[in-house]
């Protein structure tokens, strides 16, 4: 199986800063921590299942939108 590989861009790399600062804030560091865990497993799922999650061509060509937890 080949495997892609996946890139955020430097707004997203900040995005998911940004929201585990938050979450650390209102919660705590390990709910934070999992959170990114969370993330990045199903960001890294990419490389193999390119075409997982549902298109959403409105935001760009090609993008697909993937949930992950609430």
């Amino acid at each position: 199986m080949k495997a892609y590989q996946v890139l955020l861009t430097d707004r997203a790399e900040a995005d998911l800063l940004l929201q585990h600062f938050r979450i650390a804030q209102l919660a705590n560091i390990t709910i934070a921590d999992r959170f990114l865990d969370r993330l990045e497993t199903a960001v890294s799922s990419l490389s193999y299942f390119p075409e997982r999650g549902v298109p959403r061509d409105s935001v760009a060509l090609g993008a697909r939108i993937l949930i992950e937890g609430n």
